[in-house]
């Protein structure tokens, strides 16, 4: 079966930091990071995601 995703996100929801990996296509990291449990850390990890996969959101495959 054939994927149009660019990107993968993984995200491993913590109670007061969560643990991200985006990987591209080929299984690459392109980079881990922690990112603190609160709106302004979730707002600034989003806009870091999109910079960093600027295709269409339908490019990117998200899991938890």
């Amino acid at each position: 079966m054939q994927s149009d995703f660019q990107y993968f996100v993984g995200i491993d929801w913590g109670s007061e930091k969560h643990r991200v990996c985006l990987m591209d296509r080929a299984g690459r990291i392109i980079e881990e990071r922690w990112v603190e449990h609160s709106g302004n850390s979730l707002a600034e990890w989003v806009d870091w995601l999109r910079r960093q996969t600027p295709e269409s959101p339908s490019a990117l495959a998200v899991a938890s």
